[in-house]
């Protein structure tokens, strides 16, 4: 430890040495903020912006994202409605908006998402996918049917993806034959059925005491002997769904 005292009223530099560095960015910001300096700096047009977009909100192998702000994502998002000569797809502002909701900043998708509306870019099933996702963490699954109307009415055609989101948030409500209703007509949109999917039915059933009725459609899933003739293979969580579900009939 190097001795204390002080010349003229300042500490000597040796003093100054073994004092703990301090620092002026809070635990809370990343340690980068974007900004629309580093923006101009690193973004020079969309091959640049998707990859600067994929750096930001890619995933670590244990499923962390790494995390953009409100306040970063709003820089980004202007940043990305200036550009020149045109505003990047809407893929682009999709990346943006997928990443927010991963780290369940939904109501800044929701109001990102309006102002992009109002640009006259067009969102497309991802993006449409995206805003029926939030909705329904945030627990507002009769604005997500309101989405897949919008989906119908824009001639695009929903996927798995968008009627898990909303069975699943059927289930979350107790809203058991509502869900079941809606995962008979997936067909009828042409929608493969997936191991998600039927996973998601499956433990809304058990979770609400029904779990006969999931016994049945695991073995559709499994044998394909159901209404849809098709064969999806059962996953470690179909099994443990159900066993669970058994265990505390």
């Amino acid at each position: 430890m190097y001795p204390t005292y002080k010349i003229n009223g300042r500490m000597r530099f040796a003093d100054r040495l073994s004092r703990k560095p301090t620092s002026s960015i809070s635990e809370n910001e990343p340690s980068y903020p974007t900004t629309t300096a580093t923006l101009r700096l690193t973004v020079k047009d969309r091959a640049s912006l998707e990859q600067f977009l994929k750096e930001r909100c890619k995933s670590s192998g244990e499923g962390d994202i790494t995390s953009i702000t409100p306040n970063e994502a709003l820089c980004v998002f202007d940043y990305m409605l200036n550009m020149r000569p045109s505003r990047p797809p809407v893929t682009s502002f999709n990346i943006l908006f997928g990443c927010l909701a991963k780290t369940k900043h939904y109501d800044t998708v929701l109001s990102l998402f309006k102002r992009l509306n109002l640009t006259g870019l067009f969102p497309d099933r991802y993006t449409y996918n995206i805003l029926i996702n939030c909705f329904c963490k945030m627990g507002r699954v009769s604005h997500g049917f309101v989405v897949l109307g919008r989906i119908l009415r824009s001639c695009f055609t929903p996927d798995a993806v968008t009627f898990t989101s909303l069975i699943k948030d059927l289930c979350a409500e107790s809203r058991i034959m509502e869900a079941a209703a809606l995962f008979t007509k997936l067909r009828v949109f042409g929608c493969e059925l997936d191991v998600f999917t039927y996973n998601t039915l499956i433990n809304g059933l058990c979770r609400t005491g029904h779990t006969i009725v999931a016994l049945n459609l695991f073995e559709e899933m499994a044998n394909g002997n159901g209404e849809f003739g098709v064969v999806c293979e059962p996953d470690a969580i179909t099994y443990s769904t159900i066993i669970d579900g058994l265990c505390k009939e």
